[in-house]
């Protein structure tokens, strides 16, 4: 992995999709995104430097969405050991539709979501700062780290709330 995968974060989100490569079509699965790239678990037989299109079908969306993108590397895994490490390839992405990125909104983190300006904050001249934030889940073991743009504190809380829902506590709010 060299400097594509480090230019932009990924994240794991499972999505199912179909991988065409030289007009020959075949499921797969998305394990990570990002704005750049993506890794498709796959037993298409690509190689480094292949044009291919992916067409993601993730839920909530009615028509897939198709991506051009560049094979950069590939992991080939024997049979018997594809329950345990994951065969695939390492995809950079040459041309998506604005509903891709519009999917990697929703899917994504709120750290990686284009920033927008607040209108409040442009108004009265005050910019956003980040914020590292973490919450954990209400009777739960789970938390999560986050990195988020907001005017001040309480209003990263009232962010990352929105986006996590019910059932999850602001346990951390610090500027990064």
């Amino acid at each position: 992995m060299g400097v594509e995968a480090q230019r932009f974060p990924r994240f794991k989100k499972r999505v199912p999709c179909r991988v065409t490569v030289s007009g020959a079509s075949t499921a797969a699965i998305v394990l990570n995104v990002s704005q750049a790239g993506l890794f498709v678990q796959t037993g298409a037989t690509a190689k480094p430097g292949d044009q291919i299109t992916i067409r993601l079908s993730p839920a909530h969306t009615s028509e897939p969405i198709a991506i051009d993108a560049k094979v950069i590397w590939r992991r080939t895994v024997a049979s018997h050991l594809r329950t345990i490490v994951k065969g695939g390839m390492g995809l950079s992405i040459h041309n998506a539709p604005s509903s891709y990125f519009e999917f990697l909104t929703g899917a994504l983190p709120i750290a990686t979501a284009p920033s927008r300006p607040d209108a409040k904050a442009a108004a009265a001249g005050t910019s956003e700062k980040t914020f590292l934030m973490r919450v954990r889940q209400e009777g739960g073991p789970r938390t999560r780290k986050l990195y988020v743009q907001a005017i001040d504190p309480d209003d990263a809380s009232r962010r990352v709330l929105a986006r996590f829902g019910s059932g999850w506590t602001v346990i951390l709010a610090e500027e990064a």
